[in-house]
């Protein structure tokens, strides 16, 4: 076999490979899921009954981020973000999925185009995606009951009640 033979060979195996992502919901798309719970909170595990998934899918043409995440026993929930960081690093927010009043297990549901990500850190859309696609995410859900002090007991952490690291189906 000469060597533009072997070049052409591993080009077609390489391009079908990459044609060949798990976890697609259809031709194209890359889906991302992530089991949350207290006993993944950083710096601190948190003791809840509170647990919840997330899904978060891009499309197949690549320009679109869809999530949905649910959550079970969280009560005032106010926020839910994509952070960067690997599973005992408490890292800043990448990507904001929800913030509002207070409420149990609301729907947290969206999407963002690459036209119109922004992200508190910079990052890029493409920057986002490669985070997600090795695994340097989590997603965690805050919850505040509005009085003083905080982190009381399930409902009441600010910092983050339940997280679950992100991972390429």
């Amino acid at each position: 076999m000469t060597r533009t033979n072997w070049f052409i060979l591993m080009s077609v195996a390489v391009a079908i490979g990459a044609g060949c992502g798990g976890g697609s919901t259809e031709p194209g798309t890359e889906t991302f899921t992530a089991t949350l719970d207290g006993g993944q909170e950083r710096p601190t595990p948190v003791v809840t009954p509170a647990t919840g998934t997330g899904t978060f899918t891009l499309s197949a043409d690549g320009n679109t981020l869809t999530w949905n995440v649910t959550s079970t026993g969280a009560n005032n929930v106010v926020a839910s973000h994509i952070h960067v960081g690997g599973v005992n690093v408490a890292g800043p927010i990448v990507l904001p999925l929800f913030a509002g009043t207070a409420a149990s297990n609301p729907a947290i549901t969206g999407s963002v185009t690459r036209a119109a990500f922004t992200s508190p850190l910079g990052v890029t859309f493409d920057g986002l995606i490669a985070l997600l696609r090795t695994g340097d995410t989590y997603v965690n859900i805050h919850t505040d009951n509005g009085v003083a002090p905080t982190n009381t007991g399930p409902g009441d952490f600010p910092g983050g009640e339940i997280r679950g690291k992100i991972t390429l189906q």
